[in-house]
């Protein structure tokens, strides 16, 4: 499964920094818009993750590279 179309990007909140001291939320719209995020260097985690129901369908367990 590829991460760029099993997920919703424009509802997926990523954010920098800690999450208990102080985090900065940031959003891509789409898979490139990730993938910038992701080159500026800073630590990147997930605080929301939106997946296509269309893309997973049924599955209950699945694994993906979304790099």
């Amino acid at each position: 499964m590829k991460g760029e179309l099993a997920f919703k990007f424009e509802e997926c909140i990523f954010f920098n920094g800690l999450r208990l001291a102080g985090k900065t939320l940031r959003y891509a719209k789409t898979f490139d818009d990730y993938k910038n995020l992701l080159r500026e260097g800073k630590p990147l985690s997930i605080e929301l993750l939106s997946l296509r129901e269309s893309e997973i369908r049924d599955l209950d367990m699945f694994a993906f590279n979304i790099h």
